[in-house]
């Protein structure tokens, strides 16, 4: 978040004027509306626009055919805590950090192709709100698990901005020199 103490006072004012009420599936979440580090953010790697493109036949093993399908398509998120599911944040399971790259090149070429928003965010910048949940990307080879602010909706947006300022999205969970961040 750009300004985190403004956040810790919304997250303390459920009515304040920043908190949104969304209606789900079996309930309602709280959403706080603030401005964010683009750079902080990563644009959802299981983009669901992107899989009439994909070839991933259900007869041949992940990493048998094209590079499409050199591995399994990354899997919905599930509550981070089966005990608690309603805490907002979500977990996906992958193979491993290649796993999670590979997704995100394929979303992103996607994306790019059919939904390119680069030369309107470069010129305005980022005009709608992009939503966002904090997404654990747990690691099937035993690495740490990995967090980002993860896209539910605005992974066009997300997508553009990342390739403007030349960040690589799967990079987002793993990068956390915050210094070095503000820098740029």
């Amino acid at each position: 978040m750009v300004d985190p103490s403004a956040v810790r006072k919304s997250i303390g004012e459920p009515s304040a004027p920043d908190v949104e009420r969304i209606p789900v599936p079996g309930g309602t979440l709280l959403g706080i509306r603030t401005t964010v580090w683009t750079r902080r953010t990563m644009p959802d790697p299981r983009n669901p626009r992107t899989l009439p493109s994909r070839r991933h036949p259900f007869a041949i093993e992940p990493g048998t055919g094209g590079e499409d399908s050199r591995f399994r398509p990354v899997p919905e998120p599930q509550p981070l805590d089966p005990e608690h599911p309603e805490l907002a944040e979500l977990s996906v399971d992958i193979e491993n950090r290649h796993h999670l790259t590979w997704a995100s090149q394929q979303a992103a070429a996607y994306v790019l192709a059919e939904n390119d928003w680069r030369a309107s965010i470069a010129s305005q910048g980022v005009m709608e709100a992009v939503w966002l949940v904090a997404t654990t990307y747990r690691h099937g080879d035993g690495n740490d698990p990995a967090t980002a602010l993860t896209t539910v909706e605005g992974s066009s947006r997300d997508t553009a901005a990342h390739n403007i300022l030349g960040v690589h999205s799967a990079d987002v969970p793993y990068d956390d020199n915050d210094a070095r961040m503000r820098g740029r």
